[in-house]
């Protein structure tokens, strides 16, 4: 993003990242773009003349926002360093950042007698964890939203599903970072100074936050405040994260020496929205299972109509429909004049979904108890039919498609009940 020759950019890198930072600063040179202000998410560049631009950064002190440098100390070296050529630029966490223009290959090289090996792998495996501590949060709201239920019901919902590619993707850019930390203490001098690793984790988080922005504005237009508390949480957790942000990059503005000590209040106040998005699975979505979400008289692959039945009256119809481009379901129950027609059908054209969500649902039932025996019919070898031990409950599977088939005891005719469905369902 550039503004009046100025150009703030996404820049994600750590304390170990010193000498891939420095390169990438010096390619930024080189396109006309010299350094202004750095924070630990973005850099700010100014634009100039394509050059030759050296870097070095020094550490003095801890690599602290907390630590408060002596003035004087930090003159005398800033002094001692401009007459070797260099002329310093910025302070960030007491890393200070010199540069120089050169117009040879043969100029100043970046001297890491002022790296600070141990002081580094702290504050880089800190800011790791801190980062990843509020992912960790919503990849556990993922954990206990999925296997909590009696289906993998992620698959059959398109934002759930980028939600669960956000926190993977994040995950293993930090997990990455994590082993790269580890690289470094090990052999802190033969760390890859390429920019390309921080340049790629840096297009990824921008793509994310971006994407995750735009998430969260349709969320806000679909969702009914009023009558809906789980539109009421996403809005809450929105205007948490905006006014964080925009607080961290007022103080980072006003005092630059804050921005560690912000980044720590803005990683726990996500943690507390991941908290409530945790109270949001357990409560508001228990509530809107009582709710109608789809009451239509649409055509389904399986009805009453087709047991030549139908409803009493259109109260007597519950429809719930949920599709993704991986899977879909569809909950239908439906009181007819002569029967009462229950039933589950879970479609995906991926068969180890399927097959997935299958296990899922089998283990649940073992769980609470419930024992499921396969049983012959006359149906094909490739569909699978199991029954409860009470003999209410049926299950019809094959590798794309399952099933359930709820409260059937009363029928009598099971075989012909067993065909019918088996046509509308398995043969389309």
């Amino acid at each position: 993003m550039g503004i009046n020759n100025k150009k703030v950019v996404v820049l994600d890198f750590y304390a170990y990242e010193i000498s891939s930072l420095i390169c990438y600063l010096e390619e930024m040179a080189k396109k006309g773009w010299l350094l202004e202000s750095i924070s630990s998410m973005y850099a700010k560049f100014k634009k100039i003349e394509p050059k030759n631009i050296k870097y070095t950064i020094d550490i003095i002190g801890k690599i602290s926002t907390y630590e408060v440098l002596d003035e004087e100390s930090l003159k005398e070296y800033r002094d001692k360093k401009e007459s070797e050529g260099w002329k310093f630029l910025y302070d960030y966490n007491n890393m200070q950042i010199f540069y120089s223009e050169y117009n040879n290959e043969e100029f100043l090289v970046t001297s890491k007698d002022q790296w600070k090996v141990k002081e580094i792998f702290k504050n880089s495996l800190f800011e790791v964890f801190i980062r990843m501590l509020p992912i960790l949060f919503l990849a556990f709201n993922q954990y206990i939203s999925i296997f909590r239920r009696d289906g993998i019901d992620i698959f059959i919902d398109n934002d759930r599903i980028l939600g669960l590619l956000f926190v993977i993707v994040y995950l293993l850019i930090h997990l990455v970072d994590l082993v790269r930390v580890f690289k470094f203490k090990v052999s802190p001098y033969k760390i890859s100074t390429s920019s390309i690793w921080i340049k790629f984790k840096s297009r990824v988080m921008a793509l994310i936050f971006l994407m995750l922005f735009i998430y969260l504005i349709v969320s806000i237009i679909k969702l009914n405040f009023i009558d809906n508390r789980a539109g009421i949480v996403v809005l809450l957790g929105v205007i948490v994260i905006g006014a964080t942000m925009a607080f961290v990059y007022y103080l980072a503005n006003i005092n630059n020496k804050n921005i560690k000590k912000n980044t720590t209040i803005a990683s726990l106040l996500i943690v507390i929205v991941s908290i409530a998005l945790i109270i949001n699975n357990f409560i508001v979505e228990n509530d809107s299972k009582n709710t109608n979400n789809s009451v239509d008289r649409k055509e389904h692959s399986l009805s009453l109509n087709d047991f030549n039945d139908e409803l009493i009256s259109d109260k007597d119809l519950f429809i719930d429909e949920s599709s993704s481009f991986l899977a879909s379901k569809i909950f239908y129950n439906a009181y007819g004049k002569n029967m009462q027609l229950s039933y589950e059908l879970f479609e995906s054209d991926y068969e180890w979904i399927t097959k997935l969500n299958f296990n899922r649902v089998m283990k649940w039932f073992e769980n609470q108890g419930i024992k499921y025996n396969e049983i012959k019919t006359n149906l094909p070898e490739d569909i699978k039919v199991l029954v409860n031990e009470k003999g209410s409950n049926y299950f019809l599977v094959s590798s794309t498609k399952m099933i359930e088939l709820i409260g059937v005891e009363d029928i009598k005719d099971k075989e012909d009940f067993f065909n019918t469905v088996y046509e509308k369902i398995f043969t389309l």
